[in-house]
């Protein structure tokens, strides 16, 4: 331990006599991506940094290229990384920061030929007498402020813009566990404003698990808890409860010709194409009041429906 601890020290000195001079910034960039190329297909450039290698970097102009001979493109730029954390941590084999902030970050996934574009571990040839020890990661706090999210798809691009996130992640035996303590955004292709989300994600494998998931848009309250299996594919197994749903703004996301408000209690399973489920509403639709109704419900081939004793209901969504 007293071998590492001095090796620490004798870099921390050396970053210190250098932090300050021009000399440092390209070797320190040549050297970070020597090391990261051999594992993933990724090249980063760093125009700055700042701070003590003891508790704190400040990493400025920072670009993360997905680099492979097929395709390049940028990941991830942002203006500045803020990161806070304890030295002894990552000598113990713990990748644990108390604090990371992202500054107007542009992040960018591409997709091309139906597969996202996803920095993979590369293979490596070697026997493995053992499995690997999985690595433990944890965010005490992540900010993230004035981000945009883009998704570049060659038929359907999806864009988040104003993105600003107040979580806190953590990685334990191959379980990721997210807690969201606040989370807006703006997606302008639909005119929709998300004000705020909040709950708690944990994704293990292909497998999300939602607790009370709260989803507000101002019109709209929309608390979701289950489970996205398959991501692939995803199959859906969730509870959801609403307090309202406003069906004109569903209308923007769907493009269907809906009106009106509803409070629903209810359970969804299927997936994206088709699902049924059932559920208590109480609201209106097209100038139609229902109070406490139950009813069963299926949507297939772009087609809602709605029945029970008392309720029969086709909505043909017509969809653009």
């Amino acid at each position: 331990m007293l071998f590492f601890i001095s090796i620490f020290i004798a870099i921390g000195i050396i970053y210190l006599l250098l932090i300050q001079t021009s000399l440092l910034y390209s070797p320190f960039n040549y050297w970070l991506n020597f090391y990261i190329s051999k594992s993933y297909p990724l090249k980063i450039e760093i125009g700055k940094l700042n701070g003590s290698i003891f508790n704190r970097l400040i990493l400025r102009d920072v670009h993360l290229l997905y680099n492979t001979p097929e395709n390049k493109y940028t990941l991830l730029k942002t203006k500045k990384i803020d990161l806070r954390y304890n030295p002894f941590d990552f000598l113990k084999g713990k990748l644990i920061f108390h604090y990371a902030e992202l500054d107007s970050p542009l992040i960018q996934i591409h997709k091309k030929n139906g597969k996202y574009l996803l920095p993979q571990p590369k293979k490596k040839k070697r026997i493995v007498l053992t499995p690997p020890k999985s690595l433990y990661v944890k965010l005490d706090t992540l900010l993230l402020n004035g981000g945009t999210f883009t998704l570049q798809d060659d038929s359907h691009p999806i864009e988040i813009e104003n993105l600003n996130l107040f979580s806190s992640f953590e990685r334990k035996d191959k379980k990721n566990d997210i807690e969201i303590l606040f989370c807006n955004f703006e997606y302008p292709n639909k005119n929709l404003a998300i004000k705020k989300i909040e709950g708690e994600i944990q994704l293990e494998k292909d497998t999300i698990f939602l607790s009370d998931l709260i989803l507000n848009t101002g019109s709209s309250k929309i608390t979701t808890s289950g489970i996205l299996a398959h991501l692939k594919n995803p199959e859906l197994n969730l509870d959801i409860k609403t307090d309202p749903l406003n069906l004109d703004e569903l209308s923007q996301l769907i493009k269907a010709k809906l009106s009106g408000e509803f409070k629903i209690d209810g359970k969804l399973e299927g997936n994206l194409k088709s699902f049924k489920g059932e559920a208590m509403l109480s609201g209106d639709l097209f100038e139609r009041a229902f109070d406490n109704v139950d009813v069963e419900y299926s949507y297939k081939n772009k087609i809602l429906n709605f029945n029970n004793n008392i309720l029969f209901l086709n909505l043909f969504l017509m969809i653009i």
